[in-house]
This record gives C-alpha cells, structure tokens and sequence, in this order.
C-alpha cells in the first residue's frame, strides 16, 4: 500500500484485493486506472528489486 501510494495516485478506496506471490503480486484497480499506474509503477524499486508492471485479467 505505501509502495503504490508513493509513486502513483491511487488512494486506499481504489485499491481491491491484493495477492502476494513469492515471485509476483496481482492488485486490483479500477480499470480507467491501470494504464497510469503501470506507467508509474514499472522499473521502480521495491526492497531491492526492480518492479515489472504488466496488466492481468482476473
């Protein structure tokens, strides 16, 4: 949650549920949001590593 609200501007209420996979997380945004929040999101780092954003259906 503070990852995604540092870098893009999704607030708390835009934020669904959260997935977190050893290798992967999924989180669900409204979908006018995805494309802004991948752009944001995408090459940054997070605890070392660098973040691939990439958009998924359910």
């Amino acid at each position: 949650m503070k990852f995604l609200g540092k870098y893009t501007n999704l607030t708390p209420n835009d934020i669904g549920r959260i997935n977190i996979m050893p290798n992967f997380s999924f989180v669900e945004i409204p979908k006018n949001m995805i494309k802004d929040a991948i752009r944001d999101i995408d090459g940054k780092n997070l605890k070392g590593k660098s973040i691939k954003a990439e958009y998924s259906e359910k």
